[in-house]
């Protein structure tokens, strides 16, 4: 947790049996770093675009799962979904396989895995 959640937040969190680590504050690496000391091997993580692009960034995304929606939102100066480097061209996109999708109310949820490049593809 950062240190603008509440005081009171962190409290009712605590009392209904979360374990809340505050002392990392928005420091992923550190949050992960605890995280594998407790020898957790799976990590679920909800965010924004910065997050999901420093995570992809850093090769440390092994499945990833969008919701899309009925509905248009956006422009020109509207976020994207993802932040992070990003790709100039389609060929160094990142690219999923085993791709299943399934619906969820009016929403769909799209879930695959990062397809993993060989040496030589990611050099050139």
């Amino acid at each position: 947790a950062g240190s603008s959640v509440p005081k009171a937040r962190l409290e009712q969190l605590a009392s209904a049996g979360v374990e809340v680590v505050d002392d990392t504050g928005r420091d992923v690496w550190a949050a992960l770093k605890q995280l594998g000391e407790r020898e957790l091997q799976s990590v679920l993580v909800e965010g924004g675009a910065n997050i999901a692009g420093r995570l992809l960034d850093a090769g440390l995304v092994d499945k990833v799962s969008f919701f899309l929606a009925p509905m248009i939102i956006g422009g020109c100066d509207a976020p994207s979904a993802v932040g992070g480097q990003g790709a100039e061209a389609l060929a160094d996109a990142f690219d999923l396989e085993d791709i299943e999708v399934a619906p969820r109310g009016r929403d769909f949820e799209v879930t695959g895995y990062p397809k993993r490049r060989s040496k030589n593809q990611a050099e050139g």
